[in-house]
């Protein structure tokens, strides 16, 4: 079975299943296909409500393709690819404000998390970059009482897996 993504309202849920993205009500009825030419026979990795429950975010594959960052609206039930990626860029996660995405791409043969502004869509931010191969990212807000950097400006926290990239 697929894993469901939870929209915030938790109302809703979003899941991929034989590559196609569906959202459902929680009580299992209300079924929705979602489809555009943008992701038409392609492989759907992660959906991810954003925090406020407006938009999904997942990535896709076709045939030949990089992975993808694709956001899909719910109100105005359109698919957006957010930029043209150089290689595979998969496992997206909102921040809590929703302005930030954090993703996995592949940089000398291990995953690296990066963070895209989607206020400022030239500004990448390279969260990591080390000999482990990093992945999964998800956020969490900042409490009052933890600890804050202000370095990059963003007031939250990520979590990732990361492990050895054991190399033969």
């Amino acid at each position: 079975t697929e894993k469901l993504e939870y929209i915030p309202d938790e109302q809703h849920h979003a899941y991929r299943k034989y590559d196609k993205l569906y959202m459902i009500d929680v009580d299992g009825t209300n079924c929705r296909l979602i489809d555009h030419v943008l992701i038409h026979d392609k492989e759907i990795d992660r959906p991810q409500f954003s925090y406020n429950g407006s938009r999904i975010i997942f990535s896709a594959k076709g045939k030949n393709e990089y992975w993808t960052i694709y956001e899909y609206d719910r109100d105005e039930k359109t698919i957006t690819r957010l930029f043209e990626p150089k290689a595979d860029c998969l496992r997206p996660a909102y921040s809590p404000d929703d302005r930030y995405i954090a993703y996995v791409t592949r940089f000398y043969n291990h995953n690296e998390i990066v963070i895209y502004d989607s206020e400022n869509p030239d500004r990448i931010i390279y969260l990591t970059n080390n000999d482990f191969s990093d992945d999964y990212p998800v956020w969490a807000p900042v409490y009052d009482e933890e600890i804050q950097s202000d370095i990059i400006g963003i007031k939250s926290k990520i979590a990732f897996v990361s492990k050895p990239d054991f190399k033969e």
